[in-house]
Order: structure tokens, then sequence, then C-alpha cells
């Protein structure tokens, strides 16, 4: 057995993803010792992120955004289009940046160079010790006897142990901490699968996204920038998310490149002309989750171990963007030191103000998806009229754009 001593900490981050790494970049210059439990990634995450401009204006308050800008594109338009061949179909509805007098709605950006940027940032950081390990196991030490009450204990793989004053789990959806510490969830599941991937095309996108409504779900193409080293054929570059059918995205993934290609162009309409595959394609399936407390035993969750949605309308890591940002204040509004002797009130007050917006954009994204889905003539008049009205109603248009934006 070994005799190792815990190290302690004022605050242990649990995940090395896009959200746990915002979060230790927010808190690199505070006066808090900071323990990062993130191992590398074993494989390269081709998705991208459309950061909408709150978000953005986040990363420009902590000094970031110069370096994470040039990595992206922007989105200066946004195209909704009814790809369905029902009886009952939506009028196409376009949102452009300067109905909301801004230089555009946001940027795409490859999650690969955003793990990178974020990381990089967090190379100065004297406060933070980086453990490339993952977590084990954590002990609530208000349950656990002869522990010190005012840290909880987190086991490394390694098996070295750190005590934190207060624990950030950023470990994703299937998150050790939220099962160990009895944070209760709602879930549900979809017929569906997300399958994504980036090419290349002949036309130029214009930096706008194009979402059709599909009968298995949205199929949206989201601007990319062009690698250093151009394609010798395309000059432009996109992102897709692709929602399908379990069964389809089987069938899809034993194509070849050339025939998910041609499939693509198809769908789009060849807006973007001729194009070509990057890679081959990802998938994975559709669930949705929000955890009944963003804080509790000394614990606050976010990102995707809090509220998990479906990859619609780009408000999934603008959520955990949101998370960020909220936590981030209530720590630091005050003595850091006096609110983590006892964080309860922090957490208790972190919690109500983000459980109630992520449970609103659950809600919107999940009737939203299930409307796609039905074949209820009623809710599909109800779309189509609601899309009608946004195309004709300057006023209801922007509130939409407002909410989107969060």
């Amino acid at each position: 057995m070994s005799n190792k001593k815990s190290k302690k900490f004022d605050i242990a981050i649990v995940g090395g993803g896009l959200a746990g790494l915002t979060m230790a970049v927010s808190l690199k210059s505070c006066n808090a010792s900071i323990a990062l439990i993130a191992p590398k990634p074993k494989t390269l995450d081709k998705r991208t992120t459309a950061l909408l401009n709150p978000s953005i204006e986040f990363y420009k308050s902590l000094g970031i955004w110069d370096t994470i800008e040039p990595l992206g594109a922007p989105l200066k338009t946004m195209r909704l289009i009814d790809g369905s061949k029902r009886l009952l179909r939506a009028p196409t509805v376009e949102f452009h940046d300067h109905e909301m007098e801004l230089p555009a709605f946001g940027h795409n950006v490859p999650n690969a160079a955003l793990l990178g940027a974020l990381n990089a940032e967090l190379q100065s950081a004297k406060n933070i010790t980086h453990y490339d390990c993952s977590l084990k196991s954590i002990n609530d030490a208000n349950n656990v006897a002869n522990e010190d009450v005012t840290t909880s204990q987190l086991t490394l793989e390694n098996n070295d142990t750190i005590q934190a004053a207060l624990t950030i789990a950023a470990d994703g959806r299937n998150s050790i901490i939220r099962e160990t510490l009895g944070f209760s969830t709602r879930t549900w599941s979809y017929p569906q699968h997300a399958m994504v991937v980036n090419f290349a095309h002949k036309r130029p996108h214009n930096y706008a996204s194009n979402e059709f409504h599909t009968e298995t779900g949205p199929f949206t193409q989201v601007p990319l920038p062009n690698e250093s080293k151009p394609h010798p054929k395309y000059n432009w570059r996109s992102s897709l998310v692709w929602v399908v059918t379990p069964q389809q995205a089987e069938e899809y993934k034993a194509k070849s490149r050339e025939e998910l290609a041609a499939t693509i162009e198809h769908k789009m309409h060849s807006i973007m002309g001729a194009l070509e595959l990057e890679s081959d394609l990802q998938s994975f399936p559709l669930h949705g989750m929000i955890a009944e407390s963003f804080g509790k035993n000394r614990t606050a969750l976010i990102g995707e171990t809090a509220h998990v949605f479906p990859p619609i309308g780009a408000q999934g890591f603008n959520l955990g963007v949101r998370d960020v940002k909220a936590l981030h204040h209530h720590l630091t509004a005050q003595d850091i030191s006096a609110t983590l002797a006892n964080p309860q009130s922090m957490l208790d007050a972190y919690s109500s103000e983000r459980r109630r917006d992520a449970s609103l954009r659950t809600e919107m994204i999940d009737l939203f998806n299930r409307s796609l889905l039905t074949n209820f003539l009623p809710i599909q008049a109800g779309r189509s009229a609601g899309l009608f009205a946004l195309s004709r109603i300057p006023a209801l248009k922007k509130g939409i754009m407002k909410q989107s934006l969060g």
C-alpha cells in the first residue's frame, strides 16, 4: 500500500475537453491553486464547433480570441431549408449578421484546433498543475468518516490522490463524478445517429451555413477555413453534421468516399458544386440528458456533464461556455478563498441560474427535433406556419436570433 500523501488544491477541474479547458483558462490568473485532471485524447476529434458571438465575447475577455479567430471561418448567414418531400413544406428562412448589427454570428472552428489553442494558453498558467491521467474515483469527504470535510478526495488511475475544496466536473456525458456523487439526471434517447465529416468543394460557401430539414433530422453544412496547403481541385471547405436513422448510418459508413460525396452533393442540391471528403465518416447515437442539479457536495457540473442534446442550432458547446462564464463569475465575484471555504451558497446560485437556461434550451431543441420526425400533419403544419412567420415578421425573426445567440 502506498504511503504517499494527498496533495491539496483549491480547485480540481476534471476533463480535458472544450468545456474543461475553457474553465481552466478562465481561472489561470485567479488566486487559487488548481489541479487539471485531463489525459491526452486517444483519437483526434474531427468535429467542429460553431462558436456563437456571446462565446466569442467571453474568449475575448480571457484574452485568447486573437489566437482562436484565425483557426475558424466566420458565420455571416444562417439558412434554414426544408429538404423534406412532405406535403406541408416550410419556406426557406435566412438570418443575416447585419440584421443583428454584428460582423458575424460566430465562427466555426475545428475542435482539434480549438483544443490545441486552449492547451497552449495553459502552458503559462503558474497556478495550474496538469495531471495527464484519468480520474479513477472520487469520494465526497462529507460522507467519509475521519476525513477532512472541507475537501473531496480524487484518486487518479496511477493511484495518486489529490484533495480539492471544489471539484469542477467536465468529464462528459458518461461522467464518473456525476454518477458517484449521486447527481440525479433525466435522460432520453432519439431514433437517430449523427454523422460528421469535413469536405472540400468547388463553389464558395460565402460564409453561410445551410441547415436542411429532412425526415430523419437536420443535414447541416457549416463553412470552414481553407487549409494552409490548398486542395488541388477545390478552393473551399465545409463541415457537415448529418442526422439519420441508425440503419442509414451503417449503410452510409459502408459506402466509398466517392459514393458518399455524390450523395452529399445531391442532398445539398449541388449548391456547393462538386466535393471531396477529407476523411471517413464519424457517427454517434443521439440522446438527451439534463442533471437535476448542477452543483452540490463541493462539486459543480459544466458542459456535457450537466446537459446533452442533439447537435442542432449550434447550441451545445455554446451552452457549455455559458456554464463556464457563470461559474467563473460566481467564483470570482468576491474573495475566492471565502467562497471555497463554504461553497454551497455559490453552487446553489450557479445551479439555479444554469439549470433554468439549460432546461429552456433542451426543451426547444427537443421539440424542434421531434417536429422533424413526426408524420402528424397538425405538427407539420404548425412548424411550417412558424417558419413562414419567421420569414415575414422582422421583429419575430430578430427575437429568435437573439434567443438563439443566448
